[in-house]
Parts: structure tokens; C-alpha cells; sequence
């Protein structure tokens, strides 16, 4: 090694520390193996060449990129023919491979040295990986580790039968950083992680070893492959250190109990629900003055805490009895008493959100008087189109004549899925005269729309949302009427979108936002309940849940506004919670089934 520093190549300071930027040693361990191993330095050089130059990065889009890279190095080397075909193959390359095809083949290019694309591809490969492995044994502060980031070796561990699945449980959660790192190396270090390490690093070098490289690299690939044993050292000493500090485990039973507890009790405080609507102040015209009428969110709420064990039926009488005939959902200054005559505010016309989720509640809670639902289906009856297709908003009533004073909601669409789902699951539970032909006529006008990858249509509601309501439909019509002709294609699609949430499921459990792992993971729970995917997400949700038991809120309704711009609306803390509470409730069901 040190023969070859001397000729054609520079030496491995020299490319280090020409932009002046240096490098720190991560600590005393990998310091005496810097110091004790030349060619660690020279491979630590190669891999570090590409962040030091702006200069070249800013070059890298003429080469055909779609945007630079961060700042590979060597400036010199653009001026050689083959180093702008390295630059090409770099960019192309991406990902983890781009960086090393650069850090390795540009002193190459300067050296002189013929490179063949097969070697040029395996070394960058073989590289990727040993800065994998020196930083996972080396670096206090790993990012693969830090921040689930899928480094090439942990894709190795990842796609092992036997280490992937502990290893994506080991990384899921919030807290998952440094907390868990002893956790997590301990998990690396067990003799199944280290003999799937060893065997792709084996099966890299071997690649460039067959790729038939000049005679300069193959003595540096030579080397390498001797002077990489002290790392198994490394990890040795690393997993002794990790058997005697303390590690976390997967959420159990009592811990789950807790996070349950702690939502409900939050969701069931004294004037919880007092905040709920201030997402909403589009409905009553005046964004800074009092809350008139929340009755879909408290709905909402309440029929979740029901559905995740919580006898909340009384509660959902009271509402029912208090929801106006025509259900709308806002009152205007000086309206009368909710309930009484006169009060319903006639500038937004009812609505099959509304009228969905209240037929819901009242076969949870069955205390209506007689009448009262088909009064309700009066204003749908009166404004279904020609093709059956269930509209959001009931513009016409009973009588014939517009059920709104005022303008038109112009703006406002006619066509989305999750209220039209919403509304169907609630017809399917009535079981009223002509309720549930109706149903059947629009999963026509609804199944197709969960398809493929594409979105399912929604307008006023988030893609999570839609995919959650159609899941749930889905379980409701399987228990009403498992021998329907159509039933095949509503389970098909249910386990399709399950399926494909599945594979969305990031390294940490979850699918971003608290909110958004909730909406994920009960649907997972309902139709694709495997039980290393719900503990990881339970894990999730159990370490972003908040010490006063609720999780942070998220937009649940979206609205264009006049501007043309995406609204957030319904961005109510207890609305989360109780959605995530649902979610824990039936993943751990989901998990014991």
C-alpha cells in the first residue's frame, strides 16, 4: 500500500485535506485502527473524496444529472476524457453506489489506470459497503443507526430471513436513536447478523476479485481483504460491551395498557371535546369567533373510544338525540338552542359525512325515536342523481326545492370517496328499506377508484383517510353479507390496498406522523394483520404518544379554499388520539387473533 501512495497516486492526505474540511476520528477505537492500518486511511480517503469540492458538484448537472450531488472532489480530473465518463456513471448510479463510483474512479482516472465498467461497478459496491460496516463498529453516532437510514449493510440484515425481522423491530419507534443503539448493536453483533455480514462481504470482494482488475487495484483489493479481519474485532468488542448495558424491549401487554389508558383518560376529560371544531371556522364565517356546533368530531371521538373497548353508548345516545332533522353541522350567531325550532343554519346543506356517520352511531347506540333515520334519508333520497351515484351534499329537499339559502357551494365538490364510503358503511348498518341496493350500486363508482398505486380521488379528505374508510366498509360488508355476489371483489380490494400499505411501512414503524400511523396501522390490523408489521408500528405509536396520553394532531379534513390552495381543516388533537387509540386497540387484537 504504502508502495502505491508513492507513485501515480496521491497520498490519502492529500485528498482529505485539500478543501481544508479534515475529518475527526469518532473515538479512541477507531483512532488505533486509523493509526495501526494504512490502508483503513487510504479506503476512509476514497470514500470521503466526493463531499469536499463544491466546485465539482456544480459541474455534475452539465454531465446529465438531475441535480447535483453533494460536493465530490478532485476538481483536476474533469479535464480527463475518462474521468467525465466516471462523472457520468456516478450520476447515473445515484443512490449509494454514485458517491463511491466517484470517490474511487476519479484517482483512478488521474492514476491512468484502464477501468472496466463491471470492475468500476463492483469496487464502488464493495466500497459502499466497508464505509457501512467502519461506520456501524466505529461511529458512536451511525446515521444508519441515528436515523434508520438504509445503509448497504443494513440492507444485507434487512433482507436476511432470520436477523430482518428482529432488525426492523429493533429500529421501529420514536425513540429509536440513541436510547436503542445498544439494543440494536447487540442485535448486529449476534452470530446470525455477523455470519450474514461476513457472507456479503466476502461475496463483494469476490466480485471485484473476478471483475479482473489492473494489477495496482488488485494489489489494494488485496490488501484490503487482509487488513478488514480487525474488524471483526471491533464488532466483537462492541458486542461484549452492548451484553452488559441495559436494552429496551417491544411495548408488552402492561405498557400497552398504559398507552391505552392514558388515551382514553385524556380523551374523557372535562370539557375535552371544548377544542375540537376550531379547525372548522371556515363553516361559520368568522375565523376568530366562537364554535357553534361539533357534533361530527365529538361523533368521531366517540365512536372510536367505543370501538376500541370503551362503553361509551349512553354518551352516543345523548348525541343522537341532540343532532337537528336535517343534520347539518353549523348554527350562526343567534340561532336558537341546538335542537330547537329554527335552529339550523340554512347556508350549508346537509351532508352524507353527516348522514353516515350518524347512522353508525345509532346501531351502536339504537335510542332514535321512530322515523328519525328515514328522516334523515329523506334529503338523500331527494338529491341522488340519475346514476344512483351517492352525491357529498344534499342540495335538494324533500319538498323538491333547494335544501341551502344563499349561494351555491360552487367551489365545493360533489365526488369524494371517503364521504362516500363513510355514508355507505353507515346504510350498510341501518339496514333501512332500499338502503343497501343502493350500497351495492356504488361500489361501482367507489372500488375502482382504489386501483393500482394511483390516489384514490378524494377531495376533501387525505389518501390515509380514504384507504382507512374503504377498509373499513370492506370489514362491515364481509359481516353483512359474506354471501354477496360482489363480496370477492370488496375483499380483493380491501387486501390490495392492505397489502400495499404493508410495503409503504417505513424503517421506524410507522408511516410519518403519528396521525398517519394510525390511519395505516387499524388497517392493517382489519386485513393484513401480520404480527412483526403491528408491533412495529405499535411501537411507533407507543413512543410518540404524549405524557398527558394524546398524540400531536394532524389535518383528518382537507378543503380547496377560494384561493385554489389546500385548506387544512380538523386538526383537532383528540380527533388523532382517538384515532391512534382505535389503531393500538386493534393491533394488539390483531396480533392475539
Amino acid at each position: 500500500m504504502q508502495a502505491a501512495s508513492a507513485g501515480p497516486w496521491p497520498p490519502p492526505g492529500a485528498l482529505v485535506d485539500r478543501s481544508g474540511a479534515g475529518g475527526e476520528v469518532p473515538d479512541p477505537l477507531a483512532a488505533g485502527a486509523l493509526a495501526s492500518a494504512p490502508w483503513t486511511a487510504w479506503s476512509c480517503a476514497l470514500c470521503q473524496v466526493w463531499r469536499l469540492d463544491p466546485a465539482l458538484a456544480q459541474a455534475l448537472p452539465r454531465l446529465g444529472g438531475d441535480g447535483p450531488l453533494p460536493a465530490p472532489g478532485v476538481a483536476w480530473a474533469l479535464a480527463r476524457e475518462d474521468a467525465a465518463t466516471v462523472l457520468e456513471a456516478a450520476v447515473r448510479a445515484r443512490g449509494d453506489e454514485g458517491p463511491a463510483a466517484l470517490a474511487f474512479g476519479l484517482p483512478a482516472a488521474r492514476a491512468g489506470l484502464p477501468l472496466a465498467a463491471t470492475w468500476l461497478a463492483a469496487a464502488s459496491r464493495a466500497v459502499a459497503l466497508h464505509e457501512a460496516r467502519l461506520a456501524l463498529w466505529l461511529d458512536p453516532q451511525d446515521r444508519a443507526l441515528q436515523e434508520a437510514h438504509p445503509s448497504p449493510l443494513l440492507r444485507v440484515w434487512l433482507e436476511d430471513p432470520e436477523v430482518g425481522p428482529l432488525l426492523r423491530l429493533a429500529l421501529a419507534g420514536r425513540r429509536q436513536a440513541a436510547p436503542r443503539r445498544h439494543e440494536l448493536l447487540h442485535l448486529l453483533a449476534s452470530p446470525a447478523a455477523r455470519a450474514a455480514e461476513q457472507q456479503a462481504w466476502s461475496a463483494a470482494l469476490a466480485e471485484v476479485e473476478t471483475a479482473d482488475p489492473p494489477a495496482p487495484l488488485a494489489r489494494w483489493v488485496q490488501g484490503l481483504r487482509q487488513g478488514a479481519a480487525w474488524l471483526d474485532s471491533a464488532a466483537a468488542f462492541r458486542a461484549l460491551a452492548n451484553t452488559i448495558r441495559p436494552r429496551t424491549r417491544p411495548p408488552d401487554g402492561p405498557a400497552l395498557d398504559r398507552v391505552e389508558q392514558a388515551a382514553a383518560t385524556f380523551l374523557l376529560r372535562p370539557g375535552g371535546l371544548e377544542s375540537t371544531w376550531e379547525h372548522q371556522r371556515w363553516g361559520v364565517g368568522d375565523h376568530t369567533g366562537p364554535l357553534y356546533n361539533r357534533y361530527f368530531p365529538e361523533g368521531v371521538v366517540e365512536q372510536a373510544l367505543v370501538e376500541a373497548g370503551v362503553d361509551r353508548r349512553p354518551a352516543i345516545g345523548a348525541l343522537l338525540r341532540r343532532l337537528p332533522d336535517e343534520l347539518r353541522w353549523y348554527r350562526r350567531p343567534g340561532d336558537a338552542a341546538e335542537g330547537g325550532e329554527g335552529a339550523t343554519w340554512k347556508g350549508i346543506p346537509p351532508d352524507a359525512d353527516s348522514l353516515g356517520l350518524a347512522l353508525q352511531l345509532a346501531a351502536i347506540a339504537p335510542v332514535l325515536p321512530a322515523g328519525r333515520a328515514e328522516g334523515w334519508l329523506r334529503y338523500l333520497w331527494a338529491s341522488l342523481p340519475p346514476d344512483r351515484r351517492l352525491p357529498t351534499w344534499f342540495y335538494r329537499a324533500p319538498d323538491g326545492g333547494p335544501s341551502i339559502q344563499g349561494p351555491a357551494w360552487q367551489f365545493a365538490s360533489d365526488d369524494c370517496t371517503t364521504v362516500r364510503l363513510t355514508c355507505m358503511t353507515g346504510l350498510l348498518e341501518c339496514g333501512l328499506p332500499g338502503t343497501r341496493s343502493l350500497v351495492r350500486d356504488n361500489l361501482a363508482f367507489t372500488l375502482p377508484r382504489f386501483g393500482g398505486d394511483a390516489p384514490a380521488g378524494d377531495f376533501f379528505y387525505t389518501q390515509a383517510t380514504a384507504e382507512l374508510y374503504l377498509l373499513r366498509f370492506a370489514a362491515r360488508w364481509v359481516a353483512r353479507l359474506p354471501g354477496e355476489a360482489a363480496t370477492a371483489e370488496v375483499v380483493a380490494t380491501a387486501r390490495a390496498v392492505a397489502e400495499r400499505q404493508a410495503r409503504a411501512q417505513e424503517l421506524d414503524g410507522g408511516w410519518g406522523s403519528p396521525h398517519e400511523t394510525g390511519l395505516r396501522l387499524e388497517g392493517l390490523a382489519r386485513w393484513h394483520a401480520v404480527p412483526a408489521a403491528l408491533a412495529r408500528g405499535l411501537r411507533f405509536l407507543e413512543e410518540a404518544q404524549r405524557p398527558d396520553g394524546s398524540w400531536p394532531s394532524a389535518p383528518f379534513y382537507l378543503m380547496p379554499g377560494k384561493s385554489l390552495h389546500h385548506v387544512e381543516y380538523l386538526a383537532s388533537t383528540e380527533v388523532t388520539t382517538a384515532l391512534c387509540l382505535r389503531a393500538v386497540h386493534l393491533a394488539r387484537r390483531g396480533i392475539l387473533t
